[in-house]
């Protein structure tokens, strides 16, 4: 699965950086330092936006701490089925 990091804080553009100078916006960064975008696109399948969601899920339910895995996902990542399972019957 291709990830990427699309919103680097506009204030660290050097157009902001010229005008306000070198300032710090903390929480910016800090979502900037976890935040990622996953393919999504016009011209995707459902079986490929499935694909993308149940990898998604699968690395998360691995990875999260089992403490904030629920408020991370809510619900549907608590079930035992797939989210592609939903759409592609």
């Amino acid at each position: 699965l291709g990830v990427q990091v699309h919103y680097k804080p506009i204030y660290q553009n050097s157009f902001y950086k010229e005008k306000f100078g070198k300032i710090s916006l903390p929480i910016a960064d800090k979502f900037y330092s976890s935040e990622i975008s996953i393919p999504c696109n016009q011209t995707m399948s459902m079986q490929d936006a499935a694909f993308v969601a149940d990898t998604f899920l699968d690395i998360v339910h691995k990875y999260a701490h089992p403490k904030y895995f629920k408020d991370i996902l809510g619900t549907i990542a608590q079930k035992d089925y797939k989210f592609g399972d939903r759409f592609l019957k």
